[in-house]
């Protein structure tokens, strides 16, 4: 069950893009995934979607936040400690929770790459937070050799 507010964090490395592959691409179930058509990152149950395609072949660092009660309802993401807006298309959705990481709870729909360094925090870290453990992972995740 997802608290009302909360940040999940990951390094990914992505070998391919969702629509090379012709499927969604997901990175937290049931919370955040890519999309096949326009390889943006869309949240699971709407239309809303970040306009960031990560960079295939290097580890990123994506972590979002999230608020979730009846007078507010959002989300932000940032892709290596930088904050890409959010596009609102219409239509709601429920921010449901977190059931699994690189998998979709339905047809099929894996992560093609790599998932590192995962947290999912009951509370909203800061920009500060973020960039923080954005800098940290960064000597780890540059020296991986593929």
């Amino acid at each position: 069950v997802m608290k009302t507010a909360g940040t999940a964090e990951a390094w990914i490395y992505l070998e391919r893009n969702a629509s090379q592959g012709g499927t969604y691409q997901t990175i937290f179930s049931n919370f955040l995934y890519q999309h096949l058509v326009n390889d943006f990152l869309y949240l699971e149950g709407g239309a809303d979607l970040f306009q960031v395609i990560p960079t295939l072949n290097v580890w990123n660092h994506i972590a979002v936040t999230w608020t979730n009660s009846s007078n507010d309802q959002t989300a932000r993401l940032w892709l290596n400690g930088v904050e890409t807006p959010m596009t609102i298309q219409g239509g709601s959705y429920a921010l449901q929770g977190i059931a699994g990481l690189a998998r979709h709870s339905g047809a099929g729909q894996y992560l093609k790459g790599k998932v590192d360094e995962v947290r999912v925090y009951e509370t909203v870290l800061t920009l500060s937070e973020i960039q923080q453990r954005y800098a940290e992972g960064l000597p780890k995740h540059q020296l991986v050799k593929q």
